[in-house]
C-alpha cells in the first residue's frame, strides 16, 4: 500500500474538513459587497464558480480513486481522474488570478500589463501594494506556487498529467509482452474469446500508485495527487479568508 493507514486517516479526515471550509467561504464570498463592477464579476463569475468547481473536483477525484485503492483503474475511470486532475489545476491557478483581480480592480492599483497581475511571489508589481501580513503568508507558500505553477504550464502547453495507473515488476513486464503476442495471434485466428482473456490477464498485471506527473523526457515531478489536491484547497483557503483581511486594509 503506497500510504500507510495512520496517513490514510489523516487524509480522509482532511476530505471531511472540506466540506465545511467550502460552506464558510462561499458564504463569505457570497456576501462581500464591492463597489467596483468589475470587482463584482471576478468575484461571482470568477472566484466563486472556480471555488465550487474546485470542491466538485475534490469529491470526485476521492469518489473515483480513494486513498486506500491498490487496483489499476479501467480506461474510463482513469480518464475520468485525469479530467478532474486537469479542472483541479487550472481552476486552482484561476482562483488566485481570480482575487489578485478584484484587487486590482476594486483598489485601483496602478498596473498596466495585465499579465502582471497574480498573486504568486513572481508578480512584484502587485505585491508592492500588498500588506506585510499578506505577503508573508503568500511567501510562506512559495514551494507550493512553485509546484502549481510546474504542473499547470506542463498541462496548458507540453505535457498533460499522466497516472502511475499500471507499475510493473520486470517479471510482470515480460509476462505483459508474452500476453499481448498471445492476444494478437488469438485476434488473427478471430479467436475473440481467447483474445479476451489474455486481455483481461495483462489488465491484472501491475499495481497502481497514486502519483502524477507529466513529462518522463522532462524529468518532471511526482507527487501524490491526494496530497496535493488537500494542499491546494488548504492553500485557496488560507488565501481566500486572509483576502478578505486585505481588502479591508
Amino acid at each position: 500500500m503506497y500510504f500507510t493507514d495512520e496517513a490514510i486517516e489523516e487524509l480522509h479526515g482532511d476530505f471531511l474538513k472540506t466540506s465545511f471550509q467550502y460552506k464558510e467561504i462561499l458564504l463569505s464570498y457570497t456576501w462581500l459587497q464591492l463597489n467596483s463592477a468589475e470587482a463584482v464579476e471576478y468575484k461571482n463569475q470568477g472566484f466563486v464558480t472556480r471555488f465550487r468547481v474546485l470542491k466538485r473536483c475534490i469529491d470526485n477525484i476521492y469518489r473515483i480513486c480513494p486513498p486506500k485503492n491498490l487496483k489499476p483503474l479501467d480506461s474510463d475511470l482513469l480518464y475520468d481522474l485525469m479530467i478532474n486532475l486537469h479542472s483541479f489545476i487550472f481552476n486552482t491557478f484561476g482562483c488566485l488570478d481570480n482575487l489578485a483581480w478584484i484587487l486590482v480592480k476594486e483598489k485601483n492599483f496602478d498596473i498596466k500589463d495585465p499579465k502582471k497581475i497574480g498573486l504568486g511571489p513572481a508578480n512584484k508589481e502587485l505585491w508592492k501594494y500588498l500588506s506585510s501580513n499578506f505577503k508573508e503568508i503568500l511567501e510562506r507558500l512559495r514551494g507550493w506556487f512553485d509546484r502549481l505553477e510546474n504542473f499547470r504550464h506542463a498541462l496548458a502547453h507540453r505535457i498533460p498529467i499522466q497516472i502511475a495507473n499500471h507499475v510493473f515488476t520486470l517479471q510482470e513486464t515480460q509476462l505483459r509482452q508474452k500476453l499481448e503476442q498471445n492476444s494478437q495471434e488469438a485476434r488473427q485466428q478471430l479467436d475473440c474469446n481467447e483474445a479476451k482473456k489474455m486481455d483481461d490477464e495483462i489488465d491484472a498485471l501491475g499495481k497502481f500508485y497514486p502519483i502524477m506527473t507529466h513529462s518522463f523526457m522532462e524529468q518532471s515531478l511526482q507527487i501524490s495527487f491526494h496530497e496535493h489536491v488537500i494542499q491546494s484547497w488548504t492553500a485557496i483557503v488560507e488565501i481566500a479568508e486572509n483576502f478578505l483581511k486585505e481588502l479591508k486594509n
